[in-house]
């Protein structure tokens, strides 16, 4: 493998990270007549509580790639391994490439995931929070 070849495997996950989605605020209406400005103090208070509620799951990211980096890197070492011997090449250094490979991918997948998690329960702890205050909260 030449050097611009493992450059590229190993730009690859960062790549694939970059795909993540930003998150995006639950759109909520006043349905019982409040103001401009109380609105704005109560998306402010619920933001909050939504980030305190999801701070237990935001580790979900780091778990997730933990767990996907093992699980990539098991998989893609055998794969690897198995690959090169086919083409005549060292298993060895091709359970090297792949688990390389493998765990780097399964990191950034797993990272994505985990992240998907705590940005899923903040979006629903500040539509509960709006709606118990007396908004309407589109879905």
């Amino acid at each position: 493998m030449t050097p611009l070849q493992g450059a590229l495997v190993l730009a690859l996950p960062l790549f694939l990270v970059g795909c993540a989605t930003v998150p995006q605020q639950v759109p909520a209406y006043p349905a019982r007549g409040q103001t401009v400005e109380q609105a704005r103090v109560d998306a402010m208070e619920c933001e909050a509580f939504a980030k305190a509620s999801a701070a237990e799951v935001s580790d979900g990211a780091l778990t997730g790639a933990g767990v996907g980096a093992v699980i990539g890197g098991v998989f893609g070492g055998a794969v690897g391994a198995v690959l090169y011997a086919l083409v005549g090449l060292n298993p060895g250094e091709g359970a090297m490439a792949g688990a390389a490979l493998g765990g780097l991918s399964g990191a950034a997948y797993g990272a994505v995931g985990g992240a998907g998690s705590a940005n899923h329960q903040q979006r629903g702890g500040y539509a509960a929070c709006m709606s118990v205050r007396g908004y309407a909260v589109a879905p």
